[in-house]
Order: C-alpha cells, then sequence, then structure tokens
C-alpha cells in the first residue's frame, strides 16, 4: 500500500525529472478541455443560420417563415426574401413534401470559385 506521502514524495521526483504529475496532468487536459468548448461555441456562434420552412397550404407569406408552425406559403416569398438580403448564405429553405409549388426559383449567385 502506498501512502498519501509516498505519492506526494513521487510527485516532487517526477517534477524534477520534467514530467508533470498524474493530477497535474488531468488539471491541464480539464482546462484544454473548457478552453476548446469555449472556442467552439465561439465559432458556432459567428456561424449561425437561420431555416425557413414553405407550406404552399397551411402557409402565409405574412408569417415570419421561421418555423414549421408559421411557414411562408410562396415560392414568390422565398424569392423577394432573398433579394431583399433576408435570406442569406447559409440559410436554409424547406419545402413541405407532398406540396405543389408553382413557379420558379430565382437565385443569384455571386462570387468566387470555392467562395459561394
Amino acid at each position: 500500500m502506498f501512502s498519501k506521502r509516498a505519492g506526494k514524495n513521487q510527485d516532487r521526483i517526477l517534477e524534477k525529472v520534467g514530467f508533470f504529475s498524474i493530477s497535474k496532468c488531468k488539471i491541464l487536459l480539464s482546462l484544454f478541455f473548457v478552453l476548446g468548448v469555449c472556442l467552439f461555441m465561439t465559432v458556432r456562434v459567428n456561424a449561425a443560420s437561420t431555416t425557413y420552412y414553405v407550406d404552399a397550404t397551411g402557409g402565409l407569406d405574412t408569417n415570419n417563415g421561421t418555423s414549421v408552425s408559421t411557414p411562408w406559403k410562396t415560392i414568390t416569398k422565398v424569392n423577394t426574401s432573398m433579394d431583399s438580403a433576408t435570406i442569406k448564405a447559409g440559410d436554409f429553405v424547406y419545402f413541405k413534401r407532398g406540396e405543389t409549388f408553382t413557379g420558379y426559383l430565382d437565385v443569384d449567385v455571386t462570387g468566387t470559385a470555392g467562395n459561394i
């Protein structure tokens, strides 16, 4: 059996040789984990996107379109939202399955190759 004193002496010997004790390694790993999570959260917040929903039978173009319960109705609303920059690069637009939509999507794409 090892005593607490023997463990502390072992830590001191390891530190003199240039190694960290296991308890100090755990603290360092925990610190790196917390810093990594904070960095990930910062990047994720900056890369936030909006999802829009379109439902030809249950939607209204006066809705905000940002939830299944408040969808837009027409493709025309999607087009005008792209023109007014409501819909931005990285946003998603979902059309309800089984619905019939008339018209066309007018997607104006600008940018350079690899950065559209």
